[in-house]
């Protein structure tokens, strides 16, 4: 199995992997994502770290079904937990073998808002059915946000949580 780590450093900080098997490999671009240091008066609508993007890349050495999923302790339906608040990732677009595919999750149901749930695979969808490649590109925005309550600290906090994508 293979592992690539993706950082996110700042005033708080999520770590994500890639796993695969072994014969495939996933990265993820950029390595390193500084949401800063922000003051509670910065947050942007009160909660939000911002919004970063990351390139998630998928390559096999012969085409087959594309199927993976974020693997994260869940906040709730459409969140996933990070330190004191919650990590939401939401599909942009993505391209399998260098043409625009649409996503689903693995049932062929269209994911809500393009948002990735935990516990949900996400397939790469054209035509009605799971499509087959060896080479999966996926944008991916990250949003990262904390409680009123979580933003009232005394010092500088660092928060920290993690996950991993995973390739099925």
């Amino acid at each position: 199995m293979k592992c690539v780590v993706f950082a996110a450093a700042l005033t708080c900080l999520a770590s994500f992997s890639a796993a695969a098997r072994d014969d495939c490999t996933l990265s993820l671009s950029p390595g390193q994502v500084a949401f800063g240091s922000l003051t509670r008066g910065v947050l942007e609508g009160g909660s939000s770290f911002g919004v970063r993007t990351v390139q998630l890349r998928i390559q096999c050495p012969a085409p087959q079904p594309m199927r993976w999923q974020f693997i994260a302790p869940a906040a709730d339906s459409l969140r996933y937990r990070w330190g004191a608040g919650t990590l939401q990732l939401r599909i942009v677009s993505a391209r399998l073998d260098g043409a625009a595919v649409q996503w689903a999750a693995e049932s062929g149901e269209p994911l809500q808002e393009d948002v990735l749930r935990p516990g949900e695979r996400v397939v790469a969808w054209r035509t009605g059915a799971i499509a087959s490649g060896a080479h999966l590109e996926v944008e991916l925005e990250v949003d990262a946000r904390v409680s009123a309550g979580a933003s009232r600290v005394n010092d500088l906090t660092r928060f920290e949580g993690g996950g991993r994508f995973q390739l099925d």
